[in-house]
């Protein structure tokens, strides 16, 4: 993992804990993570400076990530969305693919998975792949 890519990416999770560790982990790869603790911070955050890519949880307070998504489809329609859910349901699952988002991960996740994830979307937006239906990470 000695590989900095140059990908600016916003993580979006109330789990403080959860937050942190995804986050340390991204920091390693990624040369630029911003945080938010949901989707009204997330969205306060973009409008300072536009991630190249969005991952998000679906439950939280304030503005949950579908709210959050709604809105940054409707804004930014070219930044690629990323959810976790902790909740294995399959009508949120749904619902994010009606919305576009990328890919769905359920929690817990592997770090490793997302990283992947989040380089194989930067290079869809860079045209360098082919889009593709959204992928669904199981635990």
């Amino acid at each position: 993992m000695e590989t900095v890519f140059p990908i600016k990416v916003l993580y979006v999770e109330d789990d403080a804990a959860i937050r942190r560790v995804c986050s340390s982990y991204l920091r390693k790869v990624f040369s630029e993570v911003v945080t938010a603790n949901d989707g009204e911070e997330a969205l306060a955050l973009m409008s300072q400076g536009l991630p190249d890519l969005l991952v998000t949880d679906v439950r939280m307070p304030v503005l949950d990530g579908f709210g959050l998504i709604k809105k940054v489809v409707e804004r930014y329609s070219t930044i690629p969305v990323i959810v976790t859910s902790a909740s294995n349901d399959s009508e949120a699952l749904r619902h994010a693919a009606s919305m576009g988002v990328k890919a769905f991960f359920d929690k817990p996740f592997k770090l490793d998975r997302l990283r992947q994830e989040i380089i194989s979307q930067s290079q869809s937006v860079s045209g360098e792949q082919e889009t593709r239906q959204m992928a669904v990470y199981p635990t």
